[in-house]
């Protein structure tokens, strides 16, 4: 795709091919395989979803520090975004009450950590930047939840049996997908100089933390040395 070519087109669509191949990591992850074939164990899911729990947080406060540069109507719209990723930030916290889970002393990962630091960075270089650099978590997390659902369903797998089942579920939401989509999209046609070259980078390198935030322990084995060194370099 030419630089002209992705001016005159839907940035977001541009992002979702460059980051295809990183989609597809994330579905040959072991961890998503043990995951959907119910073989995860409990504590491996838990200690996943408590640095999860980490992340949402901050996750709301870096939106919410994007919305101030944007128009009224934009910034109660990403108000209600982040009331539904608190409503799942709290469906979360609930499960791992019940489960009895101890929480580690040291609080996030260094993975969480520098997935963090990335979004904080984008967010405070601007607005296009910052959301570009939000884009794909709820856009990876919901592409491969709906994948993964439909294959368990096409196997006669019953979601609210499966023991991870209310997480695919709730990640499949469509409720801020459409409109997160037009805003970047809009602020990049309205931008009268877009750095698409570095839009491109912030969504890539959040896609790579994506791949690592799933399990520290493939980050050494599984992940390619690019990914490694993106998550030390802050």
């Amino acid at each position: 795709m030419t630089q002209t070519d992705l001016k005159t087109s839907d940035l977001c669509a541009h992002l979702d091919h460059v980051m295809a191949p990183h989609y597809q990591q994330i579905i040959d992850l072991a961890f998503i395989q043990a995951l959907v074939k119910a073989q995860l164990s409990p504590k491996r899911f838990q200690d996943y979803l408590y640095q999860d729990t980490l992340y949402l947080k901050e996750y709301m406060a870096i939106t919410q520090h994007i919305a101030q540069d944007l128009m009224p109507e934009i910034q109660v719209q990403l108000q209600q975004f982040n009331q539904n990723t608190e409503h799942e930030l709290g469906r979360y916290q609930h499960y791992l009450l019940e489960q009895h889970y101890q929480a580690p002393q040291q609080t996030s990962n260094h993975t969480c950590q520098a997935y963090l630091d990335h979004l904080w960075q984008a967010a405070k270089q601007g607005t296009l930047l910052g959301l570009v650099a939000l884009y794909p978590c709820f856009h990876l997390y919901r592409a491969f939840a709906i994948a993964l659902s439909q294959q368990l369903q096409a196997n006669n797998v019953d979601l609210d049996k499966h023991p991870y089942g209310w997480w695919l579920q709730g990640l499949c939401c469509d409720l801020e997908h459409g409109f997160i989509i037009e805003v970047i999209n809009d602020l990049f046609t309205n931008h009268p100089h877009p750095d698409k070259e570095a839009l491109t980078k912030a969504a890539i390198r959040s896609a790579e933390l994506e791949i690592v935030f799933f399990d520290n322990s493939l980050v050494i084995s599984n992940v390619s040395n690019i990914i490694i060194q993106s998550i030390l370099i802050v």
